[in-house]
């Protein structure tokens, strides 16, 4: 189908199937593209001012440095949002794009969803190649906002991307291919649970909050504990909470030996201390490196 150039200001097309669809220059301000099927369409030097995409599945569309997105509608919730999977994005300005209404991207909504839209239950590959693919999708979307300089809504995609990447690992550990492999299948249950660990104690980075929290309640819990099983003043137990966390625990009033209670809670907090070092290590890393 070619509408090069064509003149389709306020148009109604919602649910219209363009797939591979020549709209180069074309006029779309206003258009109502809600639910269209525009898959690999050619929307170079396209006007799509305040045109509504929601739910529409762009995947492998082509924009270009002319293309003008100012005021595109991309989602109205957590439900209706357009699909962005291998959009060809080549330079098109993001910065009159809307991206704080844009909470999870269609190709994540599709993947969430346990049946198909025949109602049939999904396969395990299927739920692994759809994670997949919304998994790459908020990855693009993440790169392309950081080159062009909007670092804060590309850790907001990153991060989903994440996210996405440790569900598709769960659906492989069911799937045919890998329950039969027994020493796979351990190396991918012990990587998906230390992934899901960094995400909680650091958001993977993103999420630094996170772990000056986990920081402070360890300390807190382990300060409470010693007070009262080691029968320590209140400063005391905090101090040796504080030396416990960071691997320098000392033995209060004395030697103590190590089959004390006392002890054995310090060498504990010790260890969860060195996750949440570890997590924190990343989160600096993260937040100052990897951009």
């Amino acid at each position: 189908m070619c509408l090069s150039s064509s003149n389709l200001r306020e148009v109604d097309m919602r649910k219209a199937i363009l797939i591979r669809a020549h709209l180069e220059g074309a006029i779309l301000s206003r258009a109502h593209l809600e639910g269209a099927d525009l898959r690999g369409t050619h929307l170079e030097e396209a006007v799509l001012y305040k045109a509504n995409l929601e739910e529409a599945d762009l995947r492998n569309v082509f924009f270009n440095i002319a293309t003008n997105l100012e005021g595109i509608v991309l989602s109205k919730g957590k439900d209706s949002c357009v699909h962005l999977a291998g959009v060809h994005w080549a330079d098109v300005d993001l910065s009159v794009v809307n991206w704080s209404s844009v909470k999870v991207l269609g190709d994540e909504q599709k993947a969430h969803r346990p049946k198909t839209i025949d109602g049939e239950v999904k396969q395990r590959s299927a739920r692994v190649n759809e994670y997949r693919a919304a998994g790459h999708a908020n990855r693009q979307v993440a790169i392309t906002l950081r080159d062009q300089g909007f670092n804060g809504s590309a850790d907001y995609f990153a991060y989903r991307a994440r996210i996405l990447y440790r569900k598709e690992r769960w659906w492989q550990l069911w799937s045919s291919d890998h329950v039969h492999m027994p020493l796979l299948w351990l190396q991918l249950l012990i990587a998906w649970i230390f992934s899901l660990l960094i995400d909680v104690l650091a958001g993977y980075g993103y999420k630094p909050e996170r772990t000056i929290f986990w920081y402070l309640v360890v300390i807190a819990s382990f300060a409470t504990s010693y007070v009262i099983i080691g029968h320590l003043l209140p400063l005391q137990a905090l101090v040796f909470s504080l030396t416990s966390f960071h691997g320098r625990g000392f033995s209060p009033g004395g030697n103590m030996p190590l089959d004390n209670p006392l002890t054995m809670l310090a060498a504990v907090e010790a260890v969860v201390g060195l996750m949440i070092e570890i997590s924190l290590i990343s989160t600096v890393t993260q937040k100052f490196f990897a951009k």
